[in-house]
């Protein structure tokens, strides 16, 4: 893993012939030889060595990838024993299914005859040693014998992998003691974001880049999240969409672990995947030639690994029912309520995960969005379900309450025959039927409870607003807020299902598959391939809905000539503002963080339109609602996006439940520990101290102090938590989702002669901004004649763009909404530089008028504001 060369002098020798080595190494550019040095030995300190161990690591993806996870599982001791346990869970589970199934006479267990397994004849009272079978491996089948002979052979290709992985922590825990200072203990004290800043500091005398002497946050990111950011941008793109519809059931997202673990091996690990063995995409995939054999040779790999899924299924499926059933028995002894209480599907979380965002970042969001989405859930019951589960319960407590008694009475009625069963059974359905139950308090208020979950998920597709009360909108939330239940019957049909869906699902995608790693790959020197939507330029990647923004009144250093925004394809653009949010995000999350140019201006004038609008704010728990929005409506005639925004999430004091009361004792910092808090620990806020600098909301303190003050008197005199990045995120999240909604009725009234009156109607004082009539914020029904289909460009032969040379007329691009993009056309994007990130190669390739357009679901529909989110076709 780790390199370690003798001597100083080695270093300098391996940079003085680096330009002659990067270009032999093209594939694998980080797994080169270093220069040997013949010179005297040279004198060196014990700390000077330890230092010389981390100079030039080979494979940084990997490395900075267990960094983060030693980091979040709490240290080496907790890993240990974490690899350790799997290990005998695995052991536990086959033994004791082995025993149960084959070792156990259970005709003398359940009495039905007096002979015990030792031929005997009992007399008295029963013994479970009695029903043991005697020599049990001598009974054994041939079948049996054969799992137990696999089992055994997986069981020790997992010791040497969590052998080897363990070896690689003790490196890592040396990394962490020696040159980062940081002890076990500390870990749980200290936030991801205080250890990237040590590290970015410990590569300027460790030099564990030698590309560059400097390592930012987002290089470090890029490096962990390679592929997670490109199995976010196809979910995104609907490249992969799993969602399938199952008769009577309708439509289900299919994507347990099993299945996600099969698409990432095909995809990215496995010796035959798009990538080599390091961060460089195969050529293959780079040319336009050898595209149609790249997919050929992955249509190949789904058929093998399909196949050998299906051999193994005999196999896999006794295992995962055991696992399941062992799981499941463990969640109800522990939470009796567990299979009616849901979780967030894989599927949904890769839909509403940001680009660049970890693990513990999204966990810490969909947490905190929670209670809200269970609540909302539970806002939705069946009047028939509701009749018929009061009965049923009735029916079943009065049989468990009369044998309860008559048990209390005279413990020999526990000796009847199935007595114990019936108990059981009505307890499980009494269980079930609650879940049927609505509670009687329930105070009906699925706008609200469905603003509160956006404004920490940061997804909302235009068809759910205004419509939070309806069947259909919460129908595909439950693609992403799944039951438990659901959760165990999809991970226990995964080895019947996975087969099948590789072959005759993931098979058919490879083309496309193909394609987009072709089309959305950019290669950034001194760190390899990444999606080029990681590296969140809106110039390339943004949706002019959703980073045109409006200022009230000019900004002096806005009044400079600035240029005009890139033409972005609907083909390059990310659905609902994905690269606009992750922005947002990870500017938030990483205040230090510079990013492209265009996505700087975007952050500029949004912080702009953050100020002029916190400027006008009063403390909303000061006067009423309605009060304020007099006031506001005698000082200007536009909306307050802001205060909608803000008011969104502000705890109810009338007319309803408050939020307070949905989640008592609510602290964005309340959690298992500061290493899962996302983002710095610093409040937004302390930008006043100018110790903070970089955070939108704190860097309001040094270009619009009162502006800032204003926000936050009311926000603390409103009660909303400010506390932390994520809080910070809601605002952000809920003001963006105003503005472009701004934008698209702007550009509908200006362009199509609708005039609509509701953008300057305000919202009463139950209204959050997503309770808004049917058709605001879409656009019109236009004949097909009026619409300008784009203008096709080419597909480059490299991984790099280039805008189309065209004259292209400015202020239509500001104002008039994107037209859509034929399925023919072909994409063209900026080249916007990134400031933050080592320079980008500057490689163009030749028009290609014969490469097949990537055939996404809902294509026609690309323009997100009339796009469907779920779009359940198969």
């Amino acid at each position: 893993m780790l390199k370690e060369p003798s001597s100083k002098h080695q270093r300098s020798n391996q940079d003085e012939f680096l330009p002659e080595l990067i270009p032999l190494a093209e594939v694998h550019y980080e797994q080169f030889t270093a220069t040997q040095h013949h010179g005297p030995p040279t004198m060196a300190s014990s700390s000077q060595m330890h230092s010389r161990r981390w100079d030039h690591v080979l494979n940084l993806d990997e490395f900075f990838t267990h960094i983060y996870e030693y980091h979040q599982n709490g240290g080496y001791l907790c890993i240990v024993l974490q690899k350790a346990f799997s290990l005998l869970q695995f052991v536990f589970v086959m033994s004791f299914t082995t025993f149960f199934t084959q070792c156990v006479n259970y005709e003398f267990l359940f009495a039905n005859t007096n002979v015990t397994s030792h031929g005997t004849v009992n007399q008295g009272k029963r013994h479970f040693g009695d029903a043991v079978v005697d020599n049990c491996a001598g009974h054994l089948s041939i079948w049996m014998i054969f799992a137990i002979l696999a089992a055994v052979v997986y069981w020790v290709t997992r010791v040497v992998k969590h052998a080897q992985y363990i070896m690689k922590m003790t490196e890592i825990q040396q990394f962490y003691v020696q040159e980062l200072k940081i002890q076990d203990d500390q870990l749980p004290n200290l936030t991801w974001h205080a250890i990237v800043k040590r590290i970015c500091e410990a590569q300027k005398k460790l030099r564990l880049s030698i590309h560059q002497d400097n390592i930012t946050s987002i290089y470090i990111y890029h490096r962990i999240l390679r592929y997670k950011n490109y199995m976010t941008g196809m979910i995104n793109k609907r490249i992969l969409h799993p969602v399938f519809e199952v008769p009577f059931l309708g439509p289900i997202a299919y994507l347990p672990n099993n299945l996600k673990h099969e698409i990432e091996r095909i995809l990215f690990t496995s010796s035959t995947s798009a990538w080599t063995n390091g961060p460089n995409l195969r050529d293959e995939y780079k040319h336009h030639e050898h595209l149609e054999m790249a997919a050929k040779k992955m249509k190949e790999d789904c058929k093998f690994y399909g196949f050998l899924s299906l051999i193994l299924m005999p196999l896999l499926l006794p295992f995962q029912m055991m696992e399941s059933f062992f799981s499941l028995t463990e969640l109800i002894k522990r939470r009796p309520d567990g299979l009616g209480m849901r979780r967030y599907s894989n599927y949904g979380r890769y839909l509403v995960r940001h680009f660049n965002e970890l693990d513990h970042e999204l966990s810490a969001r969909l947490n905190r969005s929670h209670i809200y989405a269970a609540a909302y859930m539970d806002q939705f019951f069946s009047p028939v379900l509701e009749i018929v589960a009061k009965n049923v319960t009735f029916a079943a407590a009065a049989i468990v309450g009369i044998l309860t008694i008559l048990s209390a009475w005279d413990e020999d009625v526990l000796q009847v025959e199935h007595v114990l069963t019936v108990i059981t059974v009505c307890g499980i359905i009494i269980l079930i039927c609650r879940g049927m139950i609505p509670d009687e308090n329930l105070v009906w208020q699925p706008e609200i409870l469905m603003t509160h979950v956006t404004s920490e998920l940061h997804y909302l597709p235009s068809t759910w607003k205004g419509k939070a009360h309806t069947a259909g909108v919460r129908h595909e939330f439950d693609q992403l807020f799944q039951m438990k239940w659901m959760f165990f019957v999809l991970e226990l049909t995964s080895p019947i299902f996975t087969p099948f869906v590789l072959l005759f699902w993931m098979r058919p995608r490879c083309t496309q598959l193909a394609n987009f790693f072709h089309d959305y790959t950019e290669r950034v020197d001194g760190l390899g391939d990444v999606c080029s939507f990681a590296v969140m330029d809106v110039g390339k990647h943004g949706d002019p809905k959703w980073n045109h923004i409006k200022e009230l009144k000019a900004i002096d250093e806005d009044s400079e000539e600035q240029p005009g925004p890139a033409v972005v394809t609907s083909h390059n653009r990310a659905r609902d503002g994905k690269t606009e949010l992750s922005v947002l995000h990870f500017k938030t999350t990483n205040p230090e963080w510079q990013p492209p140019k265009a996505s700087e201006r975007f952050l500029r004038k949004f912080r702009n339109r953050l100020g002029q609008e916190a400027s006008m704010l009063a403390p909303l728990g000061s006067m009423h609602l309605g009060q304020h929005l007099e006031r506001q409506d005698s000082q200007q005639h536009t909306r307050n996006i802001l205060l909608e925004s803000v008011h969104s999430i502000v705890p109810t004091t009338s007319g309803g439940v408050s939020a307070s009361q949905i989640a008592p004792g609510r602290h964005p910092l309340i959690g298992e520990g500061l290493h899962r808090i996302d983002g710095p620990l610093e409040n937004a806020f302390q930008g006043i101290t100018g110790k903070q600098s970089g955070g939108v909301l704190a860097s309001l303190y040094q270009e619009q102090p009162r502006a800032a003050e204003s926000l936050n008197n009311s926000l603390r005199a409103s009660g909303v938590d400010i506390d932390g990045a994520g809080a910070e995120m809601r605002i952000n999240a809920l003001f963006l989702r105003g503005l472009h909604d701004e934008s698209v009725i702007q550009s509908s009234s200006r362009h199509y002669g609708n005039a609509t009156s509701s953008f300057n109607m305000h919202p009463t004082a139950m209204q959050s901004v997503f309770a808004m009539p049917d058709g605001f914020g879409q656009l019109p029904e236009m004949e097909s004649s009026l619409i300008n289909v784009e203008t096709p460009t080419y597909r480059r032969e490299s991984t790099q763009r280039s805008v189309a040379e065209e004259p292209v007329d400015v202020h239509d691009i500001h104002e008039a909404p994107q037209p859509l993009a034929d399925l023919s056309d072909l994409p063209g994007t900026s080249s916007a530089p990134l400031i933050d990130h080592p320079q980008r190669s500057t490689r163009r390739a030749a028009p290609d008028t014969h490469h097949q357009q990537i055939n996404e679901v809902d294509e026609e529909d690309e323009d997100e504001d009339n796009t469907p989110p779920l779009s359940f076709s198969t």
